[in-house]
C-alpha cells in the first residue's frame, strides 16, 4: 500500500538554531495555529500540502523509492541520507517561502483576531496568497538550500541517539 501525499503526515520541524533566529514570519504562524479559531485556518494546511506537492514531489518519489516506503524510519533515513535532506531542506523551504512570502496576510488574520474581526473571508487572503506565491510560482532555486544543514542535523541526531534516532539500535 502506498502512502500518498494528502495523507503523509509531516513531522513538524522546529526552525534549527544553526540557521539563526526564529523569523518573526515562523512565530506569526505558530501564533496563527494556537490562537485563531480553526474555522478561519482550516484551509491554510491543505493549501501548504498542495504546495509541498507542486514543490516537492519529485524529490519526495526519490526518498520514497530510495527507503522503500519506510520514509520515517531510522535505518532509511540512514541508507538513504542525501535523499532524506533534500526531502526535508525542500519541505522547510516551501513552508518558510511561504510563511515569508504571505507575512501581511498573517498579519492582518491576527489583528482581526484581536479585535475580533476576524471572518472566513480575511483568511481566504492566507490561501490565496500561497496559491499565488508558492503553488504557482517556481522556487526550485531556493528549495535545496537546507539540504547541507538537514544532513547534519541527521549526523548529529543519529550519533546521539535523538530526534529520529531516540531508542534506535542500529543493525548489526
Amino acid at each position: 500500500m502506498a502512502v500518498e501525499l494528502p495523507t503523509m503526515m509531516f513531522p513538524e520541524p522546529q526552525f534549527h538554531k544553526s540557521l539563526g533566529e526564529t523569523p518573526s514570519f515562523v512565530k506569526k504562524w505558530e501564533q496563527l495555529v494556537n490562537d485563531v479559531p480553526s474555522k478561519f485556518t482550516w484551509g491554510v494546511k491543505p493549501k501548504l500540502i498542495g504546495a509541498y506537492d507542486v514543490q516537492c514531489k519529485t524529490i519526495m518519489d526519490t526518498y520514497k523509492q530510495c527507503s522503500r516506503g519506510f520514509m520515517y524510519d531510522p535505518q532509511a533515513i540512514l541508507d538513504c541520507a542525501p535523499e532524506y535532506a533534500q526531502m526535508r531542506s525542500c519541505l522547510y523551504s516551501t513552508k518558510m517561502h511561504a510563511l515569508q512570502s504571505c507575512e501581511n496576510s498573517m498579519d492582518n488574520i491576527l489583528e482581526a483576531n484581536r479585535t475580533n474581526s476576524v471572518n472566513s473571508a480575511l483568511s481566504e487572503t492566507l490561501v490565496d496568497c500561497i496559491r499565488e506565491n508558492v503553488i504557482k510560482t517556481d522556487i526550485s532555486s531556493i528549495t535545496l538550500k537546507y539540504t547541507n544543514d538537514f544532513m547534519s542535523t541527521i549526523e548529529t541526531d543519529a550519533k546521539s541517539r535523538s530526534g529520529l534516532f531516540s531508542g534506535y539500535i542500529p543493525r548489526s
